[in-house]
């Protein structure tokens, strides 16, 4: 796999808050990378400082083989980027936004190529209108057109489904893979829609509080054989004492609730419920889940409940 992006100790600091702590990761062509993180987790940190509009205090960015930091305008012409809500002309028509950041990309587009730009988006029978009349999910679909008007090797997106409905929301997820499969693009997007990222995303990087704290393929990540158990009982606290002295104490994970998580095989969820019931203990309910949400929350609560120190 040819690496396309390549991020070392990377770290920024804004006066005492360290934004981004020593955060490596590596995005290889072909990919769409899902870049995830709670509100403050320093995604847009990170990203503003991959688009070289943040200086990182420490670390190192290569994109296309080459220091960002010494070959910064040769790669940016070869990247493209969507900084949460694109920034359209809203009385200009979206052929005239598209022309007009074309010029400003210095590409020496044609008119049938700056169509076709807009029909793989689908927008070519709104071309012509205002981008005030276009709805929200239009003007998103209109900013991966400018993103893409330079043919990059690389687009990367920040929030693109924000503020957009249900229906908005496929759109963007269907043209993310039409344009991976079907036009080979490179993307790295950063979202707070979980579900949607174990959608579209072959691999994943997540970060808590500015921290690395997983990356990987998304079907390794989340292990079919394995699963987070939700577990109630009418004796909490037993259930807890019980589980640390049994030979599935490494399963145990924080829970901000009388209910436990338990990281496990999913072959060992009966053999849990039987030695419970054994040991006197009540089960109420007991579900097991295995989605892209629950490892994370699974991964975000484990890092909360250490640097809080919590027992």
């Amino acid at each position: 796999m040819n690496t396309l992006l390549e991020v070392r100790h990377l770290s920024k600091r804004f006066g005492s808050f360290d934004a981004v702590q020593d955060l490596s990761f590596t995005v290889y062509e072909g990919d769409v990378f899902g870049f995830l993180g709670q509100n403050g987790a320093g995604k847009s940190t990170t990203i503003r400082m991959l688009l070289s509009l943040v200086r990182p205090t420490s670390g190192t960015i290569r994109v296309f083989g080459k220091e960002l930091s010494e070959a910064r305008e040769e790669i940016l012409l070869k990247t493209g980027a969507i900084i949460e809500n694109p920034d359209l002309y809203p009385y200009l028509t979206g052929f005239e936004n598209l022309r007009l950041f074309a010029r400003l990309g210095r590409v020496d587009a044609s008119r049938l190529v700056l169509m076709k730009k807009l029909e793989q988006v689908g927008l070519a029978s709104r071309a012509h209108d205002a981008v005030r009349t276009y709805s929200q999910g239009m003007k998103q679909r209109l900013g991966i057109a400018v993103a893409l008007v330079q043919d990059p090797l690389l687009v990367v997106l920040d929030e693109p489904t924000n503020g957009l409905d249900p229906q908005g929301i496929v759109d963007i997820r269907n043209l993310i893979l039409r344009l991976n499969r079907e036009e080979g693009k490179t993307f790295l997007v950063s979202s707070h829609l979980l579900s949607e990222v174990e959608l579209i995303a072959n691999r994943m990087l997540i970060i808590d509080k500015g921290r690395k704290i997983a990356e990987g393929a998304v079907r390794e990540l989340i292990d079919p054989e394995r699963v987070l158990l939700e577990l109630e009982t009418t004796d909490a606290a037993a259930t807890v004492l019980f589980m640390q002295a049994s030979r599935w104490s490494d399963a145990l994970r924080p829970s901000t609730s009388d209910r436990l998580m338990l990281d496990i095989s999913r072959d060992d969820v009966p053999r849990i419920a039987q030695t419970l019931v054994e040991q006197g203990i009540g089960i109420r309910s007991m579900k097991p889940v295995n989605s892209l949400e629950a490892y994370f929350l699974s991964l975000t609560n484990t890092t909360t409940h250490v640097a809080t120190g919590r027992d």
